[in-house]
């Protein structure tokens, strides 16, 4: 009896272990998600993927911005994540406040994406402050795998979209132009340079960026063509 409650306590551990391991869901998210920038300069951020231990065949990543509160200057593609980023759903639109970003490998013919240790830089994208108020960089995403909405799709026949949650919105502050306020930073579990942070830069640097999230040393940002 006893050795029966021992083996049976030990296969709830290891399926507890187990559903600790890969409970989280994939996910986008935008590092850094909140902060202070300036009125008339550049800030940028990541894009993050994390396919939660799942093979990933497509992720589409669509950010809906305000034009009036900011242009995109400088998209780019992590390309050593995807085998291919078609151009048809890659798109940049200062006019109406998209910007979207598409990564895809063939099922059964390619190695397909899937996250080891922490989350990926998927896109890095680099934004110019138009006028003081509140940035919200929001999410493109109703759960389906539809023109421009965001979606992370695991391997399967069919492929299914494993982003099943909004992620969250990116919120920040402006300054007004010529001065210096102090930049916040989010409370977040993607390492950073503390070195970095010493030299004095305002909120996002992409280099600054790279040393800190952009770990696989194959990693390389490619720039997307601008359509106003």
């Amino acid at each position: 009896m006893k050795k029966l409650l021992v083996l049976l306590l030990s296969l709830a551990i290891l399926f507890l272990f187990e559903a600790g391991t890969y409970a989280a869901d994939p996910s986008f998210s935008i590092y850094p998600s909140k902060g202070v920038v300036t009125v008339g300069k550049t800030f940028t951020v990541d894009v993050l993927i994390d396919s939660a231990g799942l093979d990933i065949a497509q992720a589409r990543a669509t950010l809906l911005f305000d034009p009036t509160m900011v242009k995109v200057v400088k998209p780019e593609y992590n390309a050593s994540l995807f085998c291919s980023y078609p151009t048809d759903q890659l798109s940049v639109d200062n006019k109406y406040g998209v910007v979207m970003l598409t990564g895809f490998c063939q099922t059964g013919t390619d190695t397909l994406y899937k996250t080891v240790g922490g989350a990926d830089v998927f896109a890095r994208v680099k934004f110019e402050v138009k006028k003081a108020g509140t940035i919200k960089l929001e999410w493109n995403h109703d759960g389906t795998n539809k023109d421009f909405m965001s979606v992370i799709m695991k391997n399967g026949s069919p492929p299914t979209n494993a982003l099943t949650k909004k992620p969250a919105t990116a919120t920040y502050t402006t300054s007004g132009t010529g001065s210096t306020p102090t930049p916040t930073f989010p409370n977040t579990a993607v390492s950073f340079s503390w070195g970095a942070l010493a030299a004095g830069i305002l909120l996002i640097s992409a280099g600054w960026l790279y040393l800190a999230l952009g770990k696989r040393s194959k990693s390389k940002m490619r720039t997307v063509v601008l359509y106003d």
